[in-house]
């Protein structure tokens, strides 16, 4: 069998593994964070967030068509999961080609090949992302595909043809615009492919060639995404305001043109036999091709998609959307430092946007110039819980450039990319959050007991959060050795293939982590966005085992030393499999979409619900646009409503959901207009519909003239008085005492408001009582504007009642029906299902809901309810596993003791409470083994734990649990003696 075909078979071997890993893994449908919402929006084509993903919205809508609208997602997660296992199918491939360079023996060769694409098969960064409807597992894809493509170039160069694979690897790096820019990071390992090919290396050569890579790179990030449509706009405003022309005109226009143009340059240059400007032409020619799969964006904007975010439907809002410009910059090669950051002049800038049929200067863009840069900044951000860290960090002296470059390699580079890049070839403490210093949680270990207690302290008799985290994952260092060995015999054996392998890892990893120039505190792990990195690593640790074939090879004979070899490297992947598919296992996990519903059923019809983040909006979109739950509800995001386009979304009926009605209008609202709203406290108190109607009026005898000369609108009282009308609530059954009523809402809007809160007034003022408001349970207290005492829970959701609801928090009969008959808990206390740590948090508001109707219910003496509640919780509620930290245990599991025990369930209770004070005890127990400098880190910890030992010792007394008391109280005092001796 020649070279060729066992290469292939190999290769589909590989990939059979793959894919069988992960569609047997992917979840069973929907994930958090931003799977719901990309799902949402291919199985819709609507408009994501930006800068979108249209190629990977229509490829996943192929894939959802097959679908009944309950396996949307899973079908996604399959396509994710079939990206995932072709990336590793084209990763085998370039390892045996790459390896074949300096090694002859097929099956060394192929065992390379194998053991490298089977490492990363199981690396945790990469299968994370390859079982979830997101864009990491098709850009994976673009970038192992474009670097198979180069390696195959280079296989075919001096043929005739060969420049047809240039061609693709440009058509395929405009397509990859459509999915992430991450891609465009391969482009600089192509460059010197295509260098060491066709040139004599020299050291002028090498600095020309990193020149061109810089400037390839440069005109795709800074030239052609954002300049294209720039351009484009000078010919949309010409033709639309100048020549009265339909929006999108000049657009059309220009596309036409370009294309004419292009195909004219490539006509020429092959007439006039100029096979290289015509190689570029062509090459221009398929990434701008590839790059307009972004019309379907603007496509899809215009049909006014229920999904639409930023409306790019003009080319206008579509630079704003390519650009990102609702996420902010970030300094990269000049900027302040964290105490020079609020020291800047504001620099306004015109921005068009479309009004009817035309463009208007309604818009602004704000550019920040700092009075004070240096080089490279990296300690920049001037956000309160930023400068905390900053502070720490320098001890709270004024930071030095060399703190500067200090918290660049140790935060920057060390914890948040090269603690990832240990989490994948070496192993990971867990799956929890970290944070800096921190030794409990999200660190890399090994599994070689010496190296990692000299590193995190104790690592056996640990608390069972720690203990049975699904994320303790151990590899022994095994992958990071093969790597590092197939990194040093190719350094060896192929200089300019370990110079292109370099470039990737580099490219992909650490320029990423310069480029992204991130703050602490960040909401989630990042590992994700380096992904590529990890990929080039894994071809050295495939390399690895050619080195220990070469090193066999002096003692034994080939036909011995290559599958001598293969064993030896074969142990790598496998442990990784081993320890990595419980924490990658999703299937038969439904905890997003099922909070997504429970959370829509907790409001009532045609009700308008606030929500405040990610985790609990992108799951009610997906359930409504996807599943077809509840589309009478109008989901309203408290952050976007600070956007005029989101504003006016509200304003328009979605589904069964009617529109708000709102004194504001598009013209009132579009740009920065009223962005800001101040107060001038002229009235003690001001009626808020009054109010309102000054606020959007054009008058100026209702504004001030503001500090830039301008007039301004503003409110003439912090105090907002909402009259309610007591008939109508009675009549309308919204009342359940009516002497309770209250005589109007008080609403405080502080010293001024954003347009969220002006848009959260204006629905207020406009809708109630005829629409149900409901508030989030995320939600803060700013955005409640001082109504947080006039909510009511009812399931998930707190709903605006015209009561003081002090001593009635909660709506007892419905969130009862509510959690016992109505909710989804699938999958939730069964102990094979892994949740991750943002699951876990999610779990907690489930228990949140559960411990305010248990107080309701005890305070009420209702123990024939209460108990039926417990069992229902017993059921479906897992009990020790949500514990992330020890103060969360009195939080989560003592109150629950208690509740068994009123409720009459006393063997539950027991037994919890004999698992929490075993629990306080290794908690404890932990902590006296730590080293000093350890024991000030936990001390707080210990602390809560103390305190939660204590108040379970309150419930057991109370409930005369006596053996269990005995237990608990001698725990106490070595507790309480070891904190006053260790003050």
């Amino acid at each position: 069998m020649n070279y060729r075909k066992i290469n292939n078979i190999t290769g589909l071997i590989i990939f059979v593994i793959a894919a069988f890993t992960y569609i047997s893994t992917a979840e069973s449908t929907a994930s958090l964070w931003d799977c719901s919402e990309f799902i949402t929006s291919a199985d819709k084509l609507e408009v994501g967030h930006a800068p979108g993903a249209p190629l990977f919205m229509m490829i996943g809508h192929l894939f959802a068509m097959f679908a009944a609208p309950v396996d949307v997602a899973y079908m996604i997660n399959i396509f994710s999961a079939l990206c995932s296992a072709f990336t590793i199918l084209f990763l085998f491939w370039s390892i045996t080609h790459l390896t074949r360079r300096f090694v002859d023996n097929t099956l060394v060769i192929m065992a390379s090949g194998a053991v490298g694409a089977l490492v990363y098969t199981f690396s945790d960064t990469f299968w994370f992302s390859a079982v979830e409807g997101e864009v990491y597992a098709a850009s994976s894809l673009i970038t192992a595909l474009v670097f198979w493509a180069i390696l195959k170039w280079e296989e075919q160069a001096d043929t005739r043809y060969a420049n047809r694979w240039l061609i693709l690897i440009a058509y395929i790096t405009g397509l990859s615009i459509g999915v992430h820019l991450l891609n465009l990071l391969v482009v600089p390992t192509i460059v010197f492919v295509y260098y060491f090919k066709k040139y004599k290396v020299s050291r002028m050569g090498i600095i020309k060639t990193s020149l061109v890579s810089f400037f390839l790179l440069a005109l795709l990030i800074w030239g052609i995404i954002p300049q294209m449509p720039n351009v484009a706009s000078w010919f949309e405003l010409m033709f639309v305001n100048s020549f009265g022309l339909p929006v999108n005109s000049g657009l059309l226009f220009f596309v036409v043109a370009l294309m004419a143009a292009l195909a004219y340059l490539v006509y020429y240059t092959a007439k006039e036999g100029k096979a290289t400007m015509n190689a570029v032409m062509l090459g221009l020619s398929f990434c701008l091709l590839g790059f307009g799969s972004y019309a379907m964006i603007v496509i899809r904007s215009s049909a006014d998609t229920p999904m639409n975010q930023n409306r790019p439907d003009n080319i206008f809002s579509l630079m704003s959307y390519l650009n990102r410009e609702q996420y902010g910059s970030r300094p990269l090669i000049t900027g302040p430092y964290y105490s020079d950051a609020n020291d800047y002049e504001v620099v306004n800038k015109d921005r068009y946007i479309r009004l009817g049929n035309k463009y208007v200067k309604k818009g602004m863009t704000q550019e920040i110039e700092y009075r004070r840069k240096i080089v490279f900044p990296r300690m920049w951000s001037p956000k309160p819980d930023h400068v905390n860290v900053y502070r720490t960090y320098v001890d709270g002296k004024k930071p030095a450039f060399i703190d500067n470059l200090s918290f660049f390699f140790d935060y920057q580079l060390g914890f948040m990319y090269w603690r990832y890049f240990m989490w994948n070839f070496v192993g990971r403490q867990n799956d929890m959050q970290a944070t800096l210093y921190d030794r409990t949680s999200g660190n890399w270990i090994s599994g070689i007991k010496f190296i990692d207690e000299a590193r995190l302290g104790p690592m056996d008799d640990l608390p069972e959060y720690l203990a049975k985290n699904k994320g303790n994952n151990k590899y022994y260092f095994l992958p990071l050795i093969l790597g590092l060995l197939g990194l040093f015999h190719q350094l060896k054996k192929d200089k300019k293939g370990f110079t292109v392998l370099t470039l990737l890892f580099f490219f992909t990893g650490m320029a990423i982590v310069i480029y992204l120039n991130q703050t602490p505190n960040e909401p989630r792990e990042r590992d994700y966005a380096y992904a590529a990195s990890f990929y080039a690593y894994a071809i050295w640790a495939g390399m690895g085992v050619a080195c220990i074939a070469g090193f066999l090879s002096k003692y034994l004979k080939a036909k011995i030393a290559a599958p001598v070899a293969l064993l030896l490297g074969l142990p790598a992947p496998i442990i990784m499999a081993e320890q990595n598919w419980d924490d990658h296992d999703r299937s038969g996990r439904y905890i997003a979409t099922d909070f997504g519903y429970n959370y829509l059923s907790s409001c009532d019809r045609n009700a308008i619900l606030y929500t405040f983040g990610d985790n609990d909006t992108f799951p009610l979109w997906y359930n409504q646009e996807v599943e077809g739950v509840r589309t009478d509800i109008k989901v309203a995001n408290s952050m976007y409503l600070v956007s005029d386009w989101y504003y006016m979304q509200m304003m328009k009926r979605t589904y069964d959901a009617p529109p708000f009605v709102t004194t504001a209008t598009p013209e009132k609202i579009i740009g920065e207009t009223r962005g800001y709203i101040p107060v001038s406290a002229q009235r003690q108190y001001a009626d808020a519909k009054q109010s309102l109607n000054q606020v959007f009026s054009d008058r100026d005898e209702f504004k001030v003239r503001g500090s830039n000369g301008k007039m301004i609108n503003i409110f003439r009282s912090k105090e907002l008085i909402l009259p309610v009308n007591k008939q109508e609530i009675i009549d309308k059954g919204l009342a359940r005492d009516t002497a309770a009523i209250i005589p109007y809402f008080a609403i405080n809007v502080g010293d001024g408001i954003m347009k969220n809160k002006l848009a959260a007034l204006d629905i207020l003022v406009n809708n109630f009582p005829n629409r149900p408001i409901y508030y989030g349970t995320t939600g803060d207290d700013d955005f409640h504007m001082g109504m947080r005492r006039n909510m009511r829970m009812e399931g998930l959701a707190y709903r605006l009642v015209p009561e003081i609801t002090d001593h009635s928090p909660v709506n007892v009969d419905k969130t009862f029906d509510l959690l016992v008959n109505k909710f989804r808990y699938r999958g939730l206390n069964d102990e094979s299902v892994y949740f991750d740590e943002t699951s876990r948090r999610m779990i907690m508001y489930y228990k949140y809901a559960f411990f305010n109707l248990i107080t309701a219910f005890k305070s009420a003496g209702n123990k024939e309810r209460m108990k039926q509640l417990m069992e229902k919780y017993h059921q479906t509620m897992p009990e020790m596993q949500v514990i992330s930290s020890y103060p969360s245990l009195q939080r989560t599991v003592n109150p629950v003791i208690d509740a068994y025990f009123v409720a009459e369930l006393n063997d539950y209770g027991v037994s919890l409470a004999e698992r929490a004070i075993s629990e306080y005890q290794k908690e404890f127990n932990y902590y006296v083994r730590l080293g000093n400098s350890q024991k000030l880190l936990y001390k707080d910890a210990l602390n809560a734990s103390f305190y939660g030992l204590r108040n379970l010792e309150t419930i057991l007394k109370i409930n005369s649990q006596d053996a269990l008391l005995v237990r608990s109280g001698e725990l106490t005092k070595y507790m309480e003696s070891f904190l006053n001796t260790h003050k």
